[in-house]
């Protein structure tokens, strides 16, 4: 700890310090972004976000289309098996 309070007192470190930390404190404030900058950043992104919540929107439909198109084939053939049986019951009846 001593060591680093010495390098800290010597006048050459706090100048070598100095002379690194001038351009990254010159770079950041060169590129800070203006209002405008700031604004179409914001919609580009909120034009982003509606483009993927429109995707994933479509693809939740298309999903739920699938799922249902399957599900009413399964539902349809168990109706027919059901009406097959009961067809078949009634000619033994008969």
């Amino acid at each position: 700890m001593e060591k680093i309070i010495n390098l800290i007192k010597n006048k050459q470190v706090a100048l070598l310090l100095l002379v690194l930390i001038t351009p990254l404190a010159t770079f950041a404030q060169e590129h800070v972004p203006t209002a405008a900058e700031e604004a179409e950043s914001a919609k580009q992104t909120a034009l982003f976000a509606e483009i993927g919540i429109a995707v994933l929107f479509i693809g939740a439909v298309t999903a739920f289309l699938i799922f249902k198109a399957k599900h009413d084939k399964k539902v349809r053939e168990q109706q027919l098996e059901i009406m097959k049986k009961v067809q078949a019951a009634k000619k033994k009846a008969a």
